[in-house]
């Protein structure tokens, strides 16, 4: 289901579909355990994890170990698959649009560093070029449908983090960070909307 990138890949940005809407990209945000033994993260596509995290920073100053990916569907080796992305690469994939956004066209991403030497690079190391978009001559007649072809073929990637989601690790949460900030968020959030339908 997932596609670990590496130096030479070159692949078609597609959409996830989902309710027949077609997402281009979906922001991830992970929280890994400080023990490094511990295989338990948190996944999170709907910004609470981010604003958790918020709090927490906020009121401690203190970074954990939280990252923020992208992920997208893409079309590798004949078949789709999820890969997850780096900032530096969305740089270049935001900057090439609407081109490699169209199912339509030949523009693909081609991967020119591999991410596990980016991770080890040092702020004041050199510019280097990441990845780059090419074309591939005659690509988007493969398929005649796309929509359809990825909607039957898409792996469930929403579907494989749903157990990972604070509202399913809130136990984790409030081990992690010391109180139980989800609560606090969805008090607020449902105090803001009773807020709205009384004062509308």
């Amino acid at each position: 289901m997932y596609h670990k990138i590496k130096k030479g890949d070159t692949f078609k940005i597609l959409p996830f579909i989902h309710q027949d809407k077609q997402i281009y990209g979906i922001e991830l945000n992970t929280l890994f355990q400080r023990d490094p033994l511990s295989k338990d993260v948190v996944h999170d596509t709907t910004g609470l994890l981010k604003r958790i995290y918020q709090k927490w920073l906020k009121k401690t100053k203190v970074r954990k170990n939280f990252v923020t990916g992208y992920a997208f569907n893409i079309f590798i080796d004949n078949q789709i698959k999820v890969v997850l992305l780096q900032r530096c690469y969305m740089d270049i994939i935001m900057s090439n649009r609407p081109n490699i956004f169209d199912l339509n066209s030949n523009t693909h991403l081609l991967i020119l560093e591999d991410p596990i030497s980016l991770m080890e690079r040092k702020p004041e190391d050199p510019f280097i070029e990441t990845g780059k978009t090419i074309e591939l001559k005659d690509w988007s007649n493969q398929i005649t449908d796309w929509p359809d072809f990825i909607k039957l073929n898409q792996p469930d990637f929403l579907g494989s983090i749903k157990e990972y989601t604070p509202l399913n690790k809130k136990e984790i949460l409030i081990k992690e960070f010391g109180e139980d900030y989800l609560t606090e968020i969805l008090l607020e959030d449902r105090n803001s909307r009773l807020d709205h339908l009384l004062n509308n």
